[in-house]
């Protein structure tokens, strides 16, 4: 730490950091948190193996439900430690969401975007107003994010416990809800306890799946800016309708379970009440686009987000339009603004890294060994931090029988995919940069060692 907080002193802020600067930041400190946390589990010997103390830590922080250890046989401190590890990965998510990513969005001139509007205030608010209620300055916005979540986190420690949950159970219950994160202190999540936590974990879910933005409004009391949100409105939808689809299709599926289970794959909670795992192909594939299209654009979840899922079908019907008619005007709009075509092709643009990605990991599971319908659940599940999968992973996100590799490609698909994928891209460009910078820089050296020596005067 003393030698943390000299280096520090000696480092100057830029006044205008670089976007590449930003978002290679918090790829390094992502990267700093799972390097604490396997320290930890080999420290107590929880894990013996390195590559699974990094998978379980990856997991932890990316707000994943993947483990590869049965939680009924750790230590509390331990149980405790990992249900943190996803508790903070949710915060430092929501903090680079709605501060460092817009920050360098802005600073690469990708302000605008109605992906970024949906993120400052959700749709259906005026333009500026929530985000600078909720954020203001950097130091402000870190206490006002924080004080939410931390709010809401308690609140729910206290439900669990109103349930007759134990102190240890209720406070990690309600550290992975709050994150999305999903792991349980009981290796068959939900399904080992009763009904009184189910609906505070239902409804736990569903909140933190919606925006942090929506949160405020409703601290605020500001109910009709929450109703009247297209964004709420369809995220509410979705639930809805997807609980009614499955209570239909699932022979003895009550409403109950339907909602927690819906609630689960669409805020990417991972948590399991029933064995979804071996339903049949519609409900199954149900699951599948909820986990894909996510949660709320500024909410914990991952997923490609269900604002940019609706911009994308929005975009592409009105693509088919023009080509039935090439001279009409159509316009996408939400809440009755018009989006302009840069902001279009800008969430295009990391609409198709997203899906590249989740193609990618499709494949490499593939080719360990996964079938066609394991691949891509496995694919979409790990890129949207999600976690449980058909197959060997099953429902509860056990990764006891998978192979080495598979756990590696499942840890760094959530890794990429809890930093929305462009991070990890401009980080990769920026090692690059440094790279050759670094090279550079020995050449000239060399130069001026071989350039002395000719001379006979010394190298500064």
């Amino acid at each position: 730490m003393a030698v943390g907080l000299a280096g520090r002193r000696r480092l100057v802020r830029p006044a205008h950091p670089r976007p590449r600067d930003i978002l290679t930041g918090l790829v390094v400190v992502w990267l700093s948190l799972i390097a604490l946390g396997t320290v930890v589990y080999l420290a107590t010997g929880a894990l013996d193996s390195v590559l699974d103390a990094v998978v379980e830590s990856t997991a932890g922080f990316t707000t994943t439900a993947l483990t590869s250890i049965d939680p009924g046989g750790l230590s509390v401190p331990v149980q405790l430690w990992r249900a943190a590890t996803q508790w903070i990965g949710g915060y430092v998510g929501l903090l680079a969401l709605v501060v460092a990513f817009p920050q360098a969005l802005q600073a690469s001139s990708l302000a605008g975007d109605p992906d970024l509007l949906e993120s400052h205030g959700g749709a259906g608010a005026p333009r500026g107003r929530t985000l600078g209620l909720l954020l203001g300055s950097t130091v402000q916005s870190r206490r006002r994010i924080g004080g939410l979540y931390l709010g809401v986190t308690a609140a729910l420690a206290v439900a669990y416990a109103a349930t007759g949950l134990g102190a240890v159970d209720a406070a990690v219950h309600a550290m992975t809800t709050a994150s999305t994160g999903g792991m349980s202190s009981h290796a068959g999540s939900f399904g080992d306890l009763g009904g009184g936590p189910r609906v505070v974990a239902t409804a736990g879910m569903i909140v933190a799946g919606a925006s942090i933005f929506a949160w405020w409004w409703i601290v605020q009391g500001r109910w009709r800016a929450v109703l009247r949100s297209s964004g709420v409105r369809l995220y509410l939808a979705t639930l809805a309708v997807s609980t009614a689809w499955l209570v239909v299709t699932v022979d003895g599926l009550s409403v109950g379970d339907a909602l927690f289970t819906v609630a689960a794959a669409t805020s990417t909670t991972g948590y399991a009440v029933v064995d979804w795992a071996h339903w049949p192909g519609g409900p199954s594939m149900l699951l599948l686009l909820l986990v894909a299209a996510g949660s709320m654009v500024g909410s914990v979840g991952g997923g490609l987000r269900l604002l940019r899922t609706r911009m994308f079908v929005a975009s592409t019907l009105r693509d088919l339009r023009r080509q039935l008619a090439p001279r009409s005007v159509v316009v996408v709009r939400v809440d009755g603004r018009a989006v302009d075509e840069g902001a279009l092709e800008r969430i295009s643009g990391y609409q198709v890294a997203h899906v590249g990605l989740v193609a990618v990991s499709a494949l490499l599971f593939a080719l360990i060994g996964a079938d066609v319908v394991e691949a891509c659940w496995e694919g979409v599940s790990a890129v949207s931090t999600f976690g449980p999968a058909v197959g060997d992973i099953g429902s509860t996100g056990s990764l006891a029988t998978t192979g080495r590799a598979e756990e590696l490609v499942a840890a760094f698909m959530a890794f990429a995919g809890r930093l929305s994928v462009v991070p990890v891209l401009l980080a990769g460009l920026g090692l690059v940069e440094l790279r050759r910078r670094v090279r550079h820089r020995l050449a000239r050296r060399r130069a001026r060692v071989v350039e002395s020596d000719d001379t006979g005067t010394p190298a500064v």
